[in-house]
């Protein structure tokens, strides 16, 4: 869930990798507009994490501070200011941060005392505090305590607690704060799945999906979050999800764009989904409509929408199946499938359309939508095989923002 610090340590620092637009200064090294490869950049504080935004992006510290770059529009730099950076400076208040996440235009921080801190834009609720007033500090979200992890969607955001439950807040138009058959914005944070539903006979029932959740799973252990769709890793390694399906990013065999997993006619409500056909999990990552599965044994699993190549899927040798695919522009999956030629990965990030692996040997490979450089070759041009960003160093952790990737790595001399 993130580094668990017991106070300040001496910085060694980091090299920091940024590819893809700069335009509004989201590489942190002062590059502007165009399509750019990865630059190092040598950091003074140590970075554990990346998250990555719209056009921004957050890295927590090992010294539990946080830093952001990037646009500055809405707050998102959480400075107190709606002033735009290209380098990396501190989020104003916060200390002791185990984890971070970006959403498109709002940033969320988890303290080691489990307590979440969220800032920038408030549109959508995503903030929590039930008002619309977007924040340019990080301001504490009162309902939360005992967090032990944070996940971030468009505008919604989620939190895991440690008693394994999850909680959520915010856009809710497809149904992904997971809160039964109403799907208006959630303004402050709601457990998912705990509601009352009307019987057919007009009583009142419970709805049963927390202990069966649980019983499916095992305890949940992480959250992710993409776009208008949720998931949760379970401790044996199955996933479910729950939101929009309308590209199959449920990963339960159908594409059902009605905006729920399952829809209970006898009970009437929302239920979760398992992702079907996947082998035990370790980790989850979504950004766009198209999720992500690393798998015990070091192989990716991908599903949902890909009319970028975003799901790595190796071309068919059927010659009718590849002309189908080719009348057929999104040639969605709604079951998992392998990543093409991925094997010994501990990492996975993903950008809206572009996915990254990062590999044992602290390679890092791309794959997906190229147009905004977003694969970290130089070109525009989309890849349906992973292919190897040329970074010249190992790298210990990788991240994706809307359309830009991100990777960390030891200091440099």
């Amino acid at each position: 869930m993130g580094w668990f610090g017991r106070g300040p340590r001496k910085s060694s620092g980091s090299t920091l990798w940024a590819w893809g637009p700069g335009d509004l200064g989201q590489l942190g090294d002062g590059r502007g507009p165009g399509v750019h490869r990865p630059a190092p950049l040598r950091t003074t504080s140590e970075i554990i994490e990346v998250s990555g935004g719209h056009s921004f992006a957050l890295a927590r510290c090992a010294d539990g501070t946080v830093l952001a770059w990037g646009s500055n529009e809405n707050g998102e730099l959480g400075d107190g200011s709606r002033t735009s950076r290209s380098k990396p400076g501190r989020v104003d208040g916060l200390s002791d941060v185990v984890a971070v996440a970006a959403g498109v235009a709002s940033g969320y921080a988890l303290r080691g005392d489990g307590t979440v801190w969220a800032w920038g834009a408030n549109n959508g609720y995503q903030l929590g505090d039930g008002s619309q007033e977007g924040r340019l500090r990080p301001n504490r979200i009162v309902a939360l305590k005992d967090v032990v992890g944070i996940a971030a969607g468009e505008f919604t955001a989620y939190a895991l607690k440690s008693d394994g439950t999850v909680w959520s807040w915010g856009a809710n138009g497809a149904g992904e704060c997971g809160n039964g058959f109403d799907l208006g914005a959630v303004p402050t944070p709601t457990e998912v799945f705990n509601f009352r539903f009307m019987t057919p006979d007009g009583g009142m029932g419970e709805c049963h999906s927390i202990a069966e959740l649980a019983e499916a799973t095992g305890g949940i252990v992480s959250i992710a979050a993409g776009y208008r769709a949720a998931y949760a890793l379970g401790r044996s390694g199955v996933v479910v999800a729950w939101g929009s399906n309308e590209n199959g990013q449920l990963g339960n065999g159908n594409s059902r764009p009605d905006h729920v997993a399952r829809f209970d006619l006898m009970n009437g409500y929302v239920q979760w989904a398992i992702v079907e056909q996947l082998p035990p999990a370790i980790q989850i990552t979504s950004r766009g409509n198209s999720a992500y599965a690393l798998a015990e044994d070091g192989t990716v699993w991908s599903w949902g929408a890909n009319e970028y190549g975003q799901l790595g899927a190796a071309p068919s040798t059927d010659p009718f199946i590849t002309a189908l695919a080719a009348i057929a522009k999104n040639s969605s999956r709604t079951l998992p499938g392998l990543v093409d030629g991925l094997t010994n990965v501990v990492q996975i990030a993903t950008s809206a359309d572009t996915a990254y692996a990062l590999k044992s040997d602290g390679s890092v490979w791309a794959w997906g939508e190229g147009e905004y450089g977003c694969l970290g070759d130089g070109t525009t041009a989309n890849r349906a095989r992973p292919s190897r960003v040329d970074l010249g160093g190992p790298v210990t952790q990788i991240a994706g923002g809307l359309i830009n990737g991100y990777a960390v790595g030891a200091a440099t001399a």
